[in-house]
């Protein structure tokens, strides 16, 4: 199990660097393990948090079977504690969630 949570949170990471990347509103990334957190920004250069971003990440995944908590001062950090059996599957559930989540949401709110 402890391999399991050092091999998927990894892969988890990585993957979240991806979102990253491509989205200006993901601020830091980082965990260990399967403990894993990313802030949402309104920008990244400023570091602005998102919470309303935040809490419709977190709420509309919870839509989707998806539990994750926010965090951190501006509750503006979205938390993930899955359980030890967490896959790579799991994994590319939850980052296809938030991707397709932020997008639209995105797509709303700063056109």
């Amino acid at each position: 199990m402890q391999q399991n949570a050092k091999t998927v949170g990894n892969y988890y990471l990585q993957k979240l660097a991806i979102l990253q990347q491509k989205y200006e509103c993901i601020g830091d990334v980082r965990g260990s393990g399967l403990f894993i957190g990313f802030e949402l920004v309104k920008n990244r250069f400023t570091l602005e948090p998102d919470t309303e971003l935040a809490q419709h990440l977190k709420n509309e995944l919870r839509e989707k079977f998806i539990l994750v908590s926010t965090d951190g001062p501006f509750e503006n950090v979205i938390k993930s504690k899955p359980p030890l059996c967490f896959s790579k599957d799991n994994v590319d559930e939850v980052i296809h969630s938030v991707e397709k989540v932020t997008e639209n949401y995105l797509k709303q709110h700063r056109t």
